[in-house]
C-alpha cells in the first residue's frame, strides 16, 4: 500500500529530489520539475531560485493535468516572460509571489481557463504595470473571477492608486472576488465616473490605510460603487474614519425610522444590512456607549440578507439598542473582545434564525444582577452554538436557556463559576458543555444526579454528551468522593478526559488510586455515652447562639437585599429603564405661618438633594417635583398638573402640619396616589385619627417628635430621606414580581 506522504520518484525527464507528494499535491523546494506524476493536479514551489521560468518549462504533456500552480520566488528580480504559461491550458488557479516580481507583456497569454490570479505579497510590483499586462491579455483571461492583490506594492509605504486603470480592470474582467488587504490605497479617480457596473461580490479591504488625494471623496465612495452586487465585505483592522458615515457616533441618538411611504434611509451603514457576510473587526477607534434604550428601525428597507456578522474588538461598551428589521437569514454573530458590560436582550428581536452567537472575552459579569441577563438569548430559539466564555461570570441563571432547546454547544469556559447552576433538562440536544478554567472544586450530588438523568433520554438510550472540566481546581477529599467516583466510572470513559485534583498538597490524576487515598483521609468518629452527655450540655448553648446568630443573619440579609434593590432601582432610573420620569412627588400641605413647618420642608429638601446627588448625576429638580411649584403654572390647573406628575413619579411624599388638614390639595394628592398605586409616605406631628385614613396610609407613616424644642423624625432627617428611596425601590420590585407571575401563569 502506498503511503500518503512519499518522496517524488525520479524519472528520466527529471533529476529533482526535493519534491514531496501528498495525495494529488506536489510540493517542491527550489525548482520546478519538468515532468510531474500523472495523479498530480496541484504544484507548489516554496523557494524558487531562478530569475525566470524557462520558456519550455511546462511543455511536457504531464503538465496538462495541472489545475493549480503557486510559486514563491525569492530571487531578486523574478521575471515573468511572455508566454511562460501558454502550455497550461487547464490551469484554473495561478499564484506568483515575491519581493521583486516583474511581469512582462503577454505574461498570462494562453491561460484560457484561468479563474483565480493570486499576486499577493508582491511587495515591489507597481500596480499599474500589472494592470496593463492584464488588459493586454483580455482574450485569454475571459474567465478571471478572483484577483488577490494583498500587500501589493506595500514595501516602503508605496501606494496602490485607485485610478482610471484600476477601475478599468474591474469593469473589463468579470471579477467577483477582490482582495486589497494590507495595501495603502489612494483615490486618484472618482469611482462614479465609471457607469459600467462591477461584478465584485466578495471584497476584502482589511488592514488597509487610505491616503487622502486632492479630490474630495472617501472610502465610502469606493464601496458605494461596489454595493450593486456586493455580498461579502471585510473591513477588519481598517479604521472606520476612512468610511465616512459608516462611523457610529456615540453621542448620536441612533434613532432611525423609515418613512410612511416606505422610503429607506440610504446611509452606508444601512446598506450593509443588505450584504450576506460582514467582517468589521477592530474598526472602531473609541468606546461606543449606548446608555439609553435606542431604536434602529430599518423595517422599511425590506428583508435583510445578512447571514454572518463579525464585529470583534470594536469596544462596544454598552449596546442598549433594539434593531427593528427582518433578520430572517441571520445565522452567525460575533461580538467578542468588545469590553462590553451590557447588551440588550432585544438587540435582534427578529433574529429567530440565529444559530451561532459569540460573546466571549467581554465584561458581561456586570449584567449578572440585572434581569436582562436571564433573558439575554431568549429570542434565539434556533441557537446551536453559544459562547460566553472569558466574561468573569460567577453565576448562570437557572432558566437562562429555557427557550434554547436546539443548543448543541455551550461554552462557559474561562469564567469564575463554582458550580453548574442552570437547568439542563430543557437542553435535550446539547452535545458539549465547556467549563474549562473556572473555579469548580467538585460537582455536588444534585448536579451529578441531574447530569445522569439528562444522559438518558426517554427511551433509556445514552445521549452523546460531554463536559469539559480541564484546569479547574478540583479537590480529592471525603466530600468529593461521589464526584471522583463519577469521573472515573462515567465521565472519563465517555470523554477520554484526563482530569487532575489536589490531594494533600499534591496534584494527582483522578483515578482509582486517588479515590482510595481520598478515602484514607476520612476519619471515623466513635460516639460513646459520655460523648452524648457532653453533646447535650453544649447542644443547648449551640441552639441559643445559633438562634441569635440566625436572627442577626436574617437582619443583615434583609438590609443587604434592600440595599441591592435600592441600588438596582437607582441604576435603572439612571439608564432610563423605568417608565416614571421623576422619583418623588413632594406634596407640601404646611402652615406657612409656622416656623417649624418651614424648617421641616428645608430639612427634607436638603437631605433628598444630598441623597440623590450622591446616587444620580444631574439636577435634583428633575427628579423631585414639589406640588407648590406647579400651582402657579399659567394655563394649567393644579389638579391636572398633579395628576400628571404623580403618575410619572415613583413615590408620593406628603408633609402636613396636623393629622387631618382641611385642605383639598392634600385630599386630591392622596386620592391620586392611591389611584395610581403609588407608595405614600406621610410625615406629620401626630398620626391621623380616622380609621379610613389610617388604612389608606398603612404603607408608611412617620410622626414628628419634639427634641430640644425641635420637631424632627425619630430616625433623623437623613435616614428618613434614605427610607423614601428604599420604599420606591420596594414598590417597583413588588409590581415587577406581580407582572412576572402573571406572565408565567400565562
Amino acid at each position: 500500500m502506498l503511503t500518503l506522504l512519499m518522496p517524488y520518484v525520479k524519472t528520466d525527464q527529471s533529476s529533482l529530489d526535493d519534491c514531496v507528494l501528498y495525495k494529488q499535491t506536489l510540493s517542491c523546494g527550489s525548482s520546478l520539475p519538468e515532468v510531474v506524476p500523472p495523479t498530480v493536479t496541484a504544484v507548489f514551489v516554496r523557494d524558487y531560485k531562478k530569475e525566470a521560468i524557462p520558456q519550455q518549462q511546462f511543455s511536457h504533456m504531464s503538465w496538462q493535468n495541472i489545475t493549480t500552480l503557486d510559486i514563491i520566488a525569492t530571487n531578486k528580480p523574478f521575471v515573468i516572460s511572455p508566454g511562460n504559461f501558454r502550455f497550461l491550458k487547464t490551469l484554473n488557479s495561478l499564484g506568483i509571489h515575491g519581493r521583486d516580481v516583474d511581469p512582462r507583456s503577454k505574461s498570462f497569454s494562453g491561460l484560457v481557463n484561468l479563474t483565480s490570479l493570486d499576486m499577493s505579497a508582491c511587495y515591489r510590483l507597481v500596480p499599474n504595470k500589472l494592470f496593463r499586462v492584464l488588459l493586454e491579455d483580455i482574450s485569454s483571461l475571459i474567465h478571471l473571477r478572483y484577483l488577490n492583490l494583498k500587500y501589493l506594492n506595500a514595501a516602503y509605504n508605496k501606494v496602490l492608486r485607485l485610478d482610471e486603470l484600476f477601475f478599468k480592470v474591474l469593469t473589463t474582467f468579470p471579477i467577483e472576488q477582490l482582495s486589497l488587504s494590507g495595501t495603502i490605497l489612494m483615490y486618484a479617480a472618482h469611482p462614479s465616473r465609471h457607469d459600467v457596473s462591477w461584478s465584485v461580490k466578495h471584497l476584502d479591504i482589511s488592514n488597509v490605510s487610505f491616503v487622502v488625494s486632492a479630490e474630495s471623496f472617501s472610502g465610502s465612495d469606493f464601496i458605494e460603487k461596489l454595493f450593486g452586487n456586493l455580498e461579502f465585505i471585510n473591513i477588519s483592522n481598517t479604521p472606520a474614519r476612512f468610511f465616512g458615515q459608516l462611523t457610529l457616533n456615540s453621542t448620536q441618538q441612533n434613532v432611525i425610522r423609515s418613512s410612511e411611504d416606505g422610503y429607506c434611509d440610504k446611509g452606508l451603514y444601512i446598506r450593509i444590512l443588505k450584504l450576506k457576510n460582514v467582517f468589521a473587526n477592530n474598526v472602531m477607534e473609541g468606546f461606543l456607549t449606548m446608555d439609553r434604550n435606542n431604536t434602529l428601525d430599518i423595517s422599511g428597507c425590506g428583508k435583510s440578507a445578512l447571514q454572518v456578522v463579525h464585529l470583534r474588538g470594536n469596544r462596544f461598551r454598552k449596546l442598549n439598542l433594539t434593531m427593528i428589521s427582518y433578520f430572517n437569514s441571520l445565522v452567525e454573530v460575533d461580538l467578542s473582545s468588545n469590553n462590553m458590560i451590557y447588551i440588550s436582550p432585544t438587540i435582534l428581536p427578529g433574529g429567530k434564525s440565529l444559530e451561532v452567537l459569540i460573546l466571549k472575552n467581554n465584561e458581561l459579569s456586570n449584567m449578572e444582577k440585572l434581569s436582562d441577563f436571564e433573558y439575554l438569548i431568549e429570542n434565539y430559539e434556533k441557537l446551536l452554538h453559544f459562547d460566553i466564555s472569558m466574561n468573569k461570570l460567577s453565576h448562570i441563571p437557572p432558566s437562562m436557556f429555557k427557550y434554547n432547546s436546539q443548543l448543541r454547544e455551550l461554552d462557559l469556559s474561562d469564567n469564575m463559576l463554582v458550580s453548574i447552576s442552570m437547568t439542563l433538562a430543557n437542553l435535550s440536544k446539547l452535545k458539549l458543555l465547556k467549563l474549562k478554567n473556572n473555579k469548580i472544586l467538585m460537582l455536588d450530588s444534585v448536579t451529578i444526579s441531574a447530569i445522569n438523568s439528562y444522559l438518558r433520554n426517554q427511551t433509556g438510550q445514552i445521549r452523546s454528551f460531554s463536559i469539559e472540566l480541564h484546569n479547574n481546581p478540583l479537590v480529592c477529599s471525603c466530600e468529593s468522593l461521589e464526584f471522583l467516583q463519577w469521573v472515573v466510572d462515567d465521565l472519563a470513559p465517555r470523554t477520554k478526559q484526563r482530569l487532575t485534583c489536589s490531594l494533600d498538597d499534591r496534584v494527582v490524576d483522578i483515578d482509582h488510586v486517588a479515590i482510595e487515598e481520598a478515602k484514607d483521609s476520612c476519619t471515623t468518629v466513635v460516639l460513646t455515652p459520655s460523648f452524648w452527655v457532653i453533646l447535650a450540655v453544649y447542644g443547648v448553648a449551640v441552639v441559643v447562639v445559633t438562634s441569635l446568630f440566625v436572627r442577626y443573619l436574617l437582619h443583615v440579609r434583609r438590609e443587604h437585599i434592600l440595599l441591592r434593590m435600592k441600588n438596582d432601582f437607582i441604576l435603572k432610573y439612571k439608564q432610563g429603564e423605568l417608565k416614571e420620569k421623576h422619583i418623588i412627588f413632594l406634596s407640601e400641605n404646611l402652615d406657612t405661618t409656622d416656623m417649624d413647618d418651614d424648617i421641616a420642608f428645608v430639612h427634607v429638601m436638603e437631605n433628598l438633594e444630598k441623597e440623590l446627588i450622591h446616587m444620580i448625576d444631574g439636577r435634583v429638580c428633575d427628579k423631585v417635583i414639589v406640588s407648590d411649584r406647579i400651582r402657579g403654572q399659567i394655563g394649567v390647573y393644579r389638579d391636572e398638573a398633579a395628576d400628571k406628575f404623580i403618575a410619572q413619579s415613583c413615590i408620593v411624599v406628603i408633609l402636613i402640619s396636623v393629622a387631618e388638614p382641611d385642605n383639598r390639595y392634600f385630599k386630591t394628592d392622596l386620592e391620586l396616589a392611591k389611584a395610581y398605586n403609588k407608595p405614600i409616605c406621610l410625615l406629620s406631628r401626630r398620626l391621623p385619627d380616622r380609621p379610613a385614613l389610617k388604612q389608606c396610609l398603612r404603607h408608611f407613616t412617620i410622626d414628628l417628635v419634639l427634641r430640644n424644642n425641635v420637631w424632627l423624625p425619630q430616625m433623623g432627617w437623613e435616614a428618613f430621606c434614605g427610607q423614601i428611596l428604599t420604599m420606591a425601590a420596594e414598590k417597583h420590585y413588588e409590581i415587577n414580581e406581580k407582572m412576572q407571575k402573571r406572565f408565567d401563569q400565562f
